[in-house]
């Protein structure tokens, strides 16, 4: 809660240099059906992670010229289910406690058609992963971060009635993904694979006099590839080679948003 009220401080302000024609910004509460899964290097499941995780995503409206530029942030917190195995094989279900931040640029480019626009971007990431501990067996601690490149396209339809429709294409390449593990008495640091990735959605926007409403749905897929591996002497009280598997990342989601006009 306390990061979603200072996420929330930081947009209290508006830019002064809006065209009419645009929000000045809009706050957006979303539901994350969250879904996440590793992999052996035969492609046997190890583990998967699922559930629901609430958030707040916060956007900033820039207008220059025919571009439209958008500073945003984002966060997820919650518990999601685990299912897996322990080291020796063993089955093991717990829960992870997940908490997803991100901030990033979005720049939306007009092109001869007033229906579509070009979209490019970035992101970083931070992904904080806590798989806790359950009938004996003890937990990991992990975070996640990376920084994710955008390009894609914007459509819209005609605004009939106050109202109109858009979609988004986007195309999503993982750059520098890296996985701080932390061990009891000491943490250890691993470089992910880069892989590429793809965002697609679909929303209907209602048009007010000074205020506008989005209800949208989206999913979301990526991968990481398999890590570098790492010696320790701390795995909880062994020596091992750390190793982070292959993982896939499916998010799919509904949105909600408002925007404000000044």
């Amino acid at each position: 809660m306390y990061k979603v009220l200072f996420i929330l401080s930081l947009f209290i302000v508006g830019p002064s240099n809006l065209h009419a024609d645009s929000p000045n910004f809009d706050v957006t509460a979303s539901l994350l059906n969250f879904g996440y899964e590793e992999f052996s290097t035969t492609g046997r499941s190890l583990n998967r992670e699922t559930g629901f995780l609430p958030g707040v995503k916060l956007r900033y409206y820039y207008k220059m010229d025919n571009l439209l530029i958008l500073p945003l942030l984002s966060l997820y917190e919650g518990r999601v289910d685990y299912i897996g195995s322990t080291q020796s094989g063993q089955p093991h279900t717990t829960q992870t406690i997940e908490s997803i931040t991100s901030y990033g640029l979005d720049i939306l480019i007009n092109q001869s058609t007033r229906h579509l626009k070009t979209l490019i971007g970035f992101r970083n990431w931070r992904w904080d992963r806590d798989i806790l501990t359950r009938n004996g067996i003890l937990g990991l601690h992990e975070l996640y971060s990376w920084t994710e490149l955008i390009m894609g396209v914007r459509v819209t339809t005609d605004n009939i009635d106050s109202s109109f429709y858009a979609g988004n294409f986007s195309l999503i390449y993982i750059i520098n993904p890296k996985m701080k593990v932390f061990l009891p008495n000491s943490s250890e640091t691993l470089t992910l694979g880069e892989k590429p990735g793809v965002r697609l959605s679909f929303g209907k926007k209602w048009i007010f006099t000074k205020t506008d409403l989005d209800l949208t749905l989206y999913v979301e897929y990526w991968e990481f590839g398999r890590s570098n591996s790492v010696f320790t002497n701390d795995f909880f009280g062994n020596s091992a080679l750390i190793t982070e598997p292959d993982s896939k990342s499916l998010h799919r989601g509904i949105e909600l948003t408002y925007s404000s006009y000044f």
